[in-house]
Order: C-alpha cells, then sequence, then structure tokens
C-alpha cells in the first residue's frame, strides 16, 4: 500500500513548511520571484470530450477550496510531480467559464525539493481520517476489525488498509478464485467509476489498475467501464486487491479530466505475417515522461490449433513506485487468440514485473525471444466471441493514454500530443491590446491584511521604477468618491499619465461586516465616473475587493475590464453579492451574462489581460529609449529599437493643473472629467506601445 510518506522520486527530505507554501505562492502571484511560472487554463464549464460539464458553481468551490495551491503531476501520476498549481480566478466571457492557474515549475535541486516536500504534506492531509470517524469506519467491520493497519481517504472513499484484509472479512468470496487468483465478476456489483462492491463493503480492483499501481492514484475507469458493461462474453473474470476494503456509505467519484480514443483496426487478422513489430518512444515525445514507456512490441503467430495469437507489451524504462518492490518495473501485458473466422474467442491482461538486470536483458530481446523468466501477474480475463471493435477497445483502453496503440494499428502515427499543446492558449505578451470590443469578468481569492484605521483601502496600479503609482484617471474618481461621503485610505503614491484612451483604476477593497454592502456602493461610484468620462477612455478595468475572514487576511474580489458601455450593462444586471455566501449565485447570474451577450470579439486570449496579483488590466509595454532631446520646445526621442506600430507617452505628474479654477487639481473640489493639463519633467518621460493613442497637450515646463 502507498502512503504520502512514501510519495514522489525526490522525497522529501524531512522539511516541515506548514502552510507557510501559501504565503510563498502568493508573494509568487505579485511579484518576479525566482521560480520559473506559467499560466495555464486548468479547465472550464463547457462540455468535455467525456460529455462531462463542471457548473460555474462547481468551479467556484474548486477555486475556493484550492486556492491555497495544489501540486501538478504528469498525466495525473502522484508519482511523477511537475510542479505547484496556484489557482488565480474564475474568467467569465464569451459562452464559456474558465479557471485558470499559475503552474509554478522548479529549475534547480532546492525548488524541485520544495515543491516534493509541500506536495507530500498536501497528499498526506487529503488522505488523514480524523480519530473519530476512524472509530465509526472500524466498527463497520466484523471479522477483520482486528488486523486493520490504517485507515486513509484514497479520495473515491475511506478505507482500511491491512494485509489480506478482505480474504479475511468476506472469505466466502474467494472461494470462485480461479487458478489465476481472478474473481467472476458475476459476484460482485459494479458501483461504476471502476470500483465495485461485495454485500455494504466496497471492493476495489488490483491496483495495477491504476498508474504506477499506486491506490494514490486514480483507476482506470474506461477499461473497468468497458469490461464490465460494454460487451457480454461467456465469462469475466477479474484480479481484485485484497489489502484494502472500504465502506459504501464514504463512495465519491474521481473526475480526471483527459481523454484517449481508440484505433480502428481494418486489415485482415489472417493475412498478418508472424513475427514482432516494435514501436520506439521518440526521444523528445510527451509520452515519455507521461508514461515512462521505452517501447511497445506488438506479436502476431499460429498456435497449434491454426488460430491467431496477439500478444502486446508495453515495456518501461521508470520504475513502478506504487508497490513494495523499489527495484520492479511493471509492464502491461495483453494476449488474445483470435478464431478462424476472425473473432476474439479469448483475452487478458497481466503484469510482468522485472528487476534492473531482468529489464536491461528485456532491452536486447523482442517479445518472442524474452521468454516468460518473471514475474507475472494476470489481472483480467474474458472468454467467449468479441467482435472486432470491441477487441479493440479493450486494447486501447488497457493501454490508457499510449499513443503507440494507435500508431500500430492505424498505421499512422498519431498527432494527439501536437494537438493537446496547440490546445493551451498562447499568452506571450503583445505589444499593443488589439481588437477589443468586449467585456471580461473574474473573480478569485487574494490575501491583504485589514487596515484598522478604516474600512475602504485604495491601492496602488502600477510600479514604475521603484515608485507606486495610481494613473491621473484616478483622480477624478476619487473625488467623486469624497463628494459622496465616502470615507478611505489610500497608499501612497505618485501620478502618471498615460497618453491614450485606456484607463487602469486601482483595486478598491473593502473590510469589516458591510464590506460588501459598501462594495455595492463603490460599483456603483465607479459607473457614475465611467459614463461621466464619454469620449475619453474607450477601455476601463478596474477591481472591487471585499473581507471573507479577518482571521486568515483572505480576500475575494471581482475584477472588470471592457469597453464603458458593456461594463455598465454588465452593472446593470450583476452587481456584486451581498455576501460571500451568495457568489456562487453572482456566478451564475454573470456567466448567463455571457452567454446572452454577443459574441466576443478580442484580438488576443483573456489570459494576457491577467495581471501579477491575478486581476485584470490592461497592461502597456514600455519602449526602450536611447535618449531624449529637447531643442527650442521640440520633442526629439531616439529610440533603441525601430518602432513600427503607433506608441504614445507616459510621464510622472509633477503638477496637474484644473481647467476650471486653475489651482491644484489634486487638492481643488472640481471634476472636470479628465480635462486638466499636466507639468512634468524630461527624467519622467517615458514611450510605450499604443493602437489608441489620445492627443492631448502637456508639457515639459510651465509652458503648456
Amino acid at each position: 500500500m502507498q502512503t504520502a510518506g512514501d510519495f514522489g522520486q525526490e522525497g522529501t527530505g524531512g522539511i516541515v513548511v506548514g502552510k507557510k507554501y501559501y504565503d510563498y505562492f502568493y508573494r509568487a502571484r505579485r511579484q518576479d520571484m525566482s521560480m520559473h511560472f506559467r499560466k495555464v487554463v486548468l479547465t472550464g464549464s463547457g462540455v468535455n470530450k467525456k460529455g462531462d460539464m463542471l457548473p460555474v458553481d462547481v468551479l467556484f468551490d474548486t477555486l475556493e477550496f484550492t486556492c491555497e495551491g495544489i501540486p501538478s503531476f504528469i498525466n495525473h501520476d502522484y508519482h511523477k510531480l511537475f510542479g505547484w498549481i496556484v489557482p488565480g480566478s474564475l474568467i467569465f466571457n464569451d459562452h464559456s467559464t474558465l479557471l485558470w492557474g499559475k503552474c509554478f515549475i522548479p529549475d534547480n535541486y532546492e525548488e524541485k525539493r520544495y515543491i516534493a516536500s509541500i506536495a507530500s504534506e498536501h497528499i498526506k492531509s487529503k488522505m488523514t481520517v480524523e480519530d473519530e470517524d476512524k472509530i465509526s469506519i472500524i466498527n463497520n467491520f466484523k471479522k477483520s476489525r482486528d488486523f486493520i493497519q490504517e485507515i486513509i481517504n484514497i479520495g473515491t472513499s475511506l478505507v482500511a488498509y491491512g494485509d489480506k484484509i478482505l480474504r479475511i472479512e468476506h472469505p466466502d468470496l474467494f472461494n470462485a478464485e480461479d487458478e489465476d487468483g481472478l474473481i467472476p465478476i458475476d459476484y460482485l456489483y459494479y458501483e461504476g467509476h471502476g470500483i465495485f462492491s461485495y454485500k455494504e463493503h466496497l471492493i476495489f480492483p488490483s491496483c495495477h489498475f491504476r498508474k504506477s499501481s499506486s491506490n494514490l492514484n486514480s483507476l482506470n475507469e474506461e477499461f473497468l467501464d468497458f469490461f464490465v458493461n460494454g460487451f457480454d462474453a461467456e465469462r469475466k473474470l477479474i484480479a481484485i486487491d485484497d489489502t484494502i476494503i472500504g465502506l459504501k456509505s464514504t463512495l465519491l467519484r474521481s473526475v480526471e479530466l483527459d481523454y484517449w480514443w481508440g484505433p480502428k483496426f481494418k486489415k485482415n487478422i489472417n493475412e498478418i505475417e508472424d513475427g514482432v513489430t516494435r514501436h520506439v518512444v521518440p526521444e523528445e515525445s510527451p509520452l515519455r515522461k507521461m508514461l515512462g514507456v521505452e517501447y511497445v512490441d506488438f506479436r502476431w503467430s499460429t498456435n497449434k490449433e491454426s488460430s491467431r495469437v496477439f500478444e502486446c507489451e508495453e515495456v518501461v524504462f521508470e520504475q513502478t513506485y506504487g508497490i513494495s518492490n523499489k527495484e520492479a518495473y511493471c509492464c502491461k501485458y495483453m494476449h488474445s487468440i483470435f478464431a478462424k473466422d476472425e473473432s476474439c474467442v479469448h483475452v487478458d491482461g497481466a503484469v510482468r514485473s522485472y528487476s534492473d538486470t531482468e529489464l536491461l536483458k528485456r532491452f536486447d530481446s523482442d517479445l518472442a525471444k524474452c521468454g516468460k523468466n518473471t514475474e507475472y501477474m494476470k489481472i483480467w480475463r474474458v472468454d467467449g466471441r468479441l467482435d472486432r471493435e470491441c477487441f479493440m477497445k479493450l486494447v486501447h483502453f488497457f493501454y490508457r493514454g499510449n499513443t503507440l496503440i494507435s500508431e500500430y494499428f492505424c498505421d499512422e502515427s498519431s498527432d494527439f500530443f501536437e494537438n493537446q499543446i496547440a490546445d493551451i492558449p498562447n499568452v506571450a505578451q503583445s505589444k499593443t491590446i488589439g481588437v477589443f470590443d468586449d467585456i471580461i469578468v473574474s473573480t478569485g481569492f487574494m490575501k491583504q491584511k485589514r487596515n484598522n484605521s478604516c474600512n475602504i483601502v485604495i491601492n496602488s496600479t502600477h510600479t514604475y521604477g521603484e515608485e507606486q503609482c495610481n494613473e491621473s484617471s484616478y483622480i477624478d474618481l476619487k473625488k467623486i468618491f469624497m463628494k459622496n461621503g465616502v470615507n478611505f485610505c489610500e497608499n501612497k503614491f505618485k501620478i502618471i499619465h498615460f497618453n491614450d484612451t485606456v484607463v487602469n483604476l486601482p483595486t478598491i477593497t473593502h473590510f469589516g461586516t458591510d464590506s460588501f454592502t459598501n462594495a455595492n456602493r463603490s460599483l456603483l461610484l465607479i459607473k457614475d465616473f465611467i459614463q461621466s468620462s464619454a469620449g475619453l477612455a474607450c477601455l476601463i478595468s478596474f477591481t472591487i475587493a471585499c473581507e471573507v475572514d479577518e482571521i486568515a487576511d483572505k480576500i475575494i474580489f471581482f475584477s472588470f475590464a471592457g469597453t464603458r458601455q458593456k461594463i455598465c450593462d454588465f452593472i446593470e444586471k450583476c452587481k456584486i453579492p451581498q455576501s460571500h455566501d451568495l457568489t456562487k449565485e453572482w456566478c451564475i447570474e454573470a456567466e448567463n451574462f455571457m452567454k446572452q451577450k454577443d459574441n466576443s470579439q478580442l484580438e488576443r486570449h483573456v489570459l494576457d489581460f491577467i495581471s501579477a496579483d491575478a486581476t485584470l488590466k490592461f497592461d502597456r509595454i514600455l519602449l526602450h529609449v536611447e535618449d531624449i532631446i529637447v531643442d527650442n520646445g521640440i520633442l526629439k526621442v531616439k529610440f533603441k529599437d525601430s518602432v513600427e506600430k503607433s506608441f504614445s507617452q507616459c510621464f510622472i505628474v509633477d503638477e496637474m493643473t484644473c481647467p476650471i479654477c486653475g489651482e491644484n487639481y489634486c487638492i481643488c473640489k472640481c471634476i472636470s472629467n479628465q480635462r486638466y493639463k499636466f507639468k512634468t519633467s524630461s527624467e519622467d518621460l517615458a514611450f510605450f506601445h499604443t493602437d489608441r493613442p489620445l492627443s492631448s497637450k502637456w508639457s515639459l515646463s510651465d509652458e503648456s
């Protein structure tokens, strides 16, 4: 039985980190940490290829309950750690809702060691069962309670673990066991998802139906579902795991979001020549990392009865970590017999276990010459006539994920992995925003300590050099807040002006028992600001956040980015929820709004508009300036690289002059809707790419 303490290839090194890892990766969301990461789409609300659909409220629960982060594994195998995923937010756009996150990928030994440590801790916490629950479970066993070694949670249910525990609890079940240790499935009730039951207990197939032969991993549901319900046969037998036994009342379904298909075998079996065909995994193929497969041997032969015999063995180069023998290499083996009419009359699957020495010998021979001098365990068997389609499904489900199977039977290379990689959005930063006639809305969680001096805090939007900055448009919003009697605190920052028609407003965080009520008030004031800035801002982004848990410094945010009109339309239909408990209902309303609006008109992927702290923002890309010269009031700029696209200027504002009263606009009571005059110096001047330049007056001296 594999436990969390045996997790991974890197080991934990005895490191105990508690929940500090959340702080580490949260900081990594907000600044440039050393560990490499990539934005990834984790899942969405659309119907997947298996016909499953995750409703938006389930996606929100997933976001909230995993906001501290979860380990990422290659091919969903808990023994092949890849990195650490921190969910970012739910993004509502067009006709689907996406859950995205940052996947942190370790580059060196220390980072790998750290990731392995926190992943091990995460798995242990998932497997742990409370003491009072353990007592209640133990009381459900009559004959085997004294032989229980451990009560754990394996994801699909709570189980008791112990040597031969199932044989002790239900000895009558094994009266039907054949010479290979297989049980007819007629003796069991199939609960679905690869799990059986007998009387009041759950029965699990052999661990070899799981990746790495480990009970940490999910069962091969596709194969087991088809094996039980996909066809009729004279006899179906299966190997069951006699070291674990579960309770039916704790049964849950596991979801593994990958998808594989089967090859269509059209050749005339009687015309296939005897011999072995080997398909090798290319060095650069993702299949090597995902499955640890070196090659697959396919063998056709003719037996004494002139029946055709087909054998297939998947030879691996990685050790199988889920079994007690650490030097074992478990290879899936399949054997089948075809009658003269080309129907399959027998098929079985097994696992061949090689030691290091035996595996090296296997590499030097093929399936016809390697012999059977290895540890061999048959795990399923079917007797009776099966049609060609049924046989092919058994093959491809048994070797789930191995595209060499499809490659052999189709006689063509599979481009599955290339297609999967192409499906991952390219979120490389574009220099300009491009076409954007739409709205994007997102919600997620972040950490922010409460400011005890006030319940509304306005944060800075940009970092310019070492300066914290807000855009000049924020001054108008600030005055609207003050005019309506809103008391707030703001961090120390400078004003930066971008000479374009894009506005990024700061994140406004609300604390206290009335945080959601105050947040809705702020939302309506922002709507007033948007409507009053006609003609100046064509794209606007802003974020409103509310305190959820004061002790944990947990904040939920609602982020918006879009055109003025579409943001106002959304606010009219979907105000911020009145409490955290109503957020799932808000998510449903937001998704319905997106489904009813016109189709999205975005030139870039939605992930391009996610900022470092996971909120939505329109980023500008600065140009590299080699020299700036002011000659008789004429500005001359020399760029390091050629500038092909339109660009505009930005600068730290030294002074804003009110066009109404002539005083400093930052402290006067006038609201001029962004029609003020600026003063700055050449040292604070910069330039950026933009496809939305704004022509307005500004100066480097006292003259406008």
